[in-house]
């Protein structure tokens, strides 16, 4: 996909690293003629832009860069010698003098988004002095740059808390000390800038409302792209981390004034709601729609509902490269998603030689975000008055009935019984059913189901730390059709790409909003059941209703802002969106400070594998919610004030 734009941007990794200035953030770089060799022809100006483009953070993982989201917030695990930056940082040993995952000034596998700042306000000077393309074509880059400039400024947010705030002019590198060292700007100051480059962006008659051309252009920015992340922004801007944190009360700059939102503002969650409506009208007028399987050459098209909601599921997030996804607003194929697909797949799923060594392994899932997901009546397990949780360790055999999630007959745990399509879709786990590595048909004695108890095909451990320590597996970032081979080093994969923003990420973003802004009502049950019954449960009033302990919750803003924000975690689990999510709301030092635990993997009695074992007791506190600057920009530019804790 999209194959010139991924070597141009290849490319201009040089241009990038000949701009880049070991200054601080935004000051020009020296270099002025490499600039104006940039922009003698509409070509160099487009491999430039391609540069911004560039900056992108890595929602997968290229060696290089990482992810400052996945594998950070314990909806993955790793074992202890496979853990890579973010696995370090949810085992609490994220370091302050070079931190890990550094955004900020670009190091330890963050991209420097300042950088990224600054090339776009280069870009951005200097386009009008491209003179063989049109003034349309010129707006529609500009349009590209600016939302680019407004994304960097917003992931930082995220992750810092109060930044630097990098307008539209940058520094000469002329500039005294005292100019090029500036303090953290109010965050009602950042989020608005950023909201205005968004408006300008959307505002852009040549900027198109989506893709057309998805062999040479996917990835591009849209209009609707736009649309969907100003929604984003406003709800995170109006969430209790940026909205009334009285935590920080007691922050200062070196001026003596506090940069955070101490007092909160209701009308915020107006405006977000206002921006996520307008979003979903938009989009939704440009054809854009929930993603629903009906069946292709491997399954044919005589599918049980079953088969089709967990293919529907699965397909949502990975549909391969090259078919249209039309619940994907925004998706970068800028990285590769064969590193997630490799480890998100149990070892031994090619009975043929189980120990191939392609496969990684080494991505699992703690029993605390397995525990999250619904049971089949759409409520949590724990309230679910049909069920008896006080046996939900206790093993049973498998009912003719749950064969397309299940293996029938096989002893497994009541807890992976009558679980929500998602629990199926989304999980690899002791007795489930896997359709996939070259076999698919439910029908067929051959189909994969997993055995991982000790002793059992699926329990190997490769090199002595490439298994699951708890005994799960996130299935959902792997491709139905990524295949393990049948020889020593053999893997085939199919690629997607990776999406960054789904049609239900929004749909739920104006049910939050709507909630927070409104309170409970038809409105915000519409969107929220949009993307229950599109995960095959019931409305959440037929659930609460009919099998809740607690029937009247979702009656009360309270309680149905706790529903809302498990809808959330269930449907976007493994896509990078729960670290920031359980941040926004100040919910993370309650959910990470559980203990990581899983099943008794070195047991192959089912009774005694279905114990809870403890893996990891985290802690987090208030200085966990943002990231640490390092202290090499504190010491050069002396008007930074470290965040608090670090």
């Amino acid at each position: 996909m999209m194959k010139n734009f991924i070597k141009i941007l290849l490319i201009t990794i040089t241009t990038v690293s000949l701009l880049s200035c070991k200054d601080f953030l935004d000051v020009v770089p020296d270099d002025t003629s490499t600039i104006k060799k940039s922009f003698k022809r509409q070509e160099q100006a487009r491999k430039f832009l391609y540069s911004i483009y560039s900056y992108i953070p890595d929602y997968t993982y290229s060696g290089s860069t990482q992810s400052a989201s996945m594998l950070s917030s314990h909806e993955i695990w790793q074992p202890a010698a496979q853990a890579n930056l973010g696995g370090k940082i949810a085992r609490n040993q994220q370091k302050i003098v070079d931190p890990y995952l550094n955004f900020w000034d670009g190091s330890n596998g963050g991209w420097g988004l300042y950088r990224g700042i600054r090339h776009s306000n280069i870009f951005l000077d200097n386009i009008s002095q491209v003179g063989d393309m049109s003034d349309a074509q010129k707006n529609k880059w500009i349009a590209e740059a600016k939302f680019l400039k407004a994304y960097f400024l917003f992931y930082l947010t995220r992750m810092y808390g109060p930044i630097v705030l990098v307008k539209d002019m940058n520094i000469p590198v002329s500039s005294p000390k005292n100019e090029t060292s500036l303090t953290r700007a109010p965050l009602n100051s950042t989020f608005n800038y950023i909201n205005k480059l968004l408006n300008e962006a959307i505002n852009t008659e040549e900027l198109p409302a989506r893709v057309s051309d998805i062999q040479r252009n996917y990835g591009r920015i849209t209009k609707s792209i736009a649309y969907a992340m100003k929604a984003k922004v406003a709800v995170t801007a109006a969430s209790p981390l940026f909205n009334g944190n009285n935590n920080y009360s007691g922050f200062k700059n070196k001026n003596g004034d506090n940069p955070f939102n101490v007092e909160e503002d209701p009308a915020k969650w107006d405006s977000a709601m206002v921006a996520s409506k307008e979003a979903i009208d938009y989009i939704e007028s440009q054809g854009f729609q929930l993603y629903e399987f009906s069946g292709d050459e491997v399954f044919g098209e005589d599918l049980s509902d079953s088969i089709k909601t967990k293919m529907t599921l699965r397909n949502a997030f990975t549909l391969k490269n090259g078919q249209v996804n039309p619940g994907v607003i925004w998706a970068s194929s800028k990285y590769s998603t064969t590193y997630f697909q490799k480890h998100s797949l149990p070892i031994g799923l090619n009975h043929e030689n189980p120990s191939n060594l392609a496969q990684g392994g080494a991505f699992s899932v703690p029993l605390k975000t397995a525990e999250m997901f619904y049971s089949n009546h759409g409520v949590p397990i724990i309230q679910d008055k049909t069920r008896n949780n006080n046996e939900r360790y206790n093993v049973a055999e498998v009912e003719h009935k749950q064969r397309f999630y299940l293996k029938e007959g096989y002893n497994t745990a009541r807890f992976n019984m009558h679980r929500e399509p998602r629990y199926y879709a989304y999980l690899d786990f002791d007795g489930s059913i896997h359709y996939g590595n070259g076999i698919y048909k439910g029908g067929s004695d051959k189909y994969h189901y997993i055995q991982a108890k000790k002793g059992q095909i699926n329990a190997i451990i490769l090199q002595g730390d490439r298994y699951s320590p708890t005994g799960f597996w996130p299935k959902k970032l792997a491709n139905y059709r990524t295949e393990i081979g049948d020889s020593g080093t053999d893997m085939t994969y199919t690629g997607y790409n990776w999406p960054i923003m789904r049609l239900e990420d929004l749909y739920l973003l104006y049910a939050e909003a709507k909630n927070e802004a409104d309170g409970p009502g038809s409105v915000v049950y519409e969107y929220l059941n949009k993307v229950r019954e599109h995960a095959g449960i019931p409305t959440v009033q037929e659930s609460w209703d009919n099998y809740s302990t607690n029937p009247n919750q979702y009656k009360s803003k309270e309680g149905l802002r706790e529903i809302i924000h498990r809808e959330r975690l269930n449907e976007l689990v493994f896509e990078g969106q729960w670290y920031w999510d359980l941040r926004r709301w100040k919910e993370a030092s309650e959910f990470v400070s559980r203990e990581i635990s899983g099943w008794s993997i070195e047991e192959s009695n089912a009774e005694d594998y279905y114990k809870p074992n403890t893996l990891f007791k985290p802690s987090f506190g208030l200085k966990d919610y943002f990231w640490p600057i390092s202290e090499g920009e504190l010491n050069k530019n002396t008007k930074l004030t470290q965040n608090p804790g670090w």
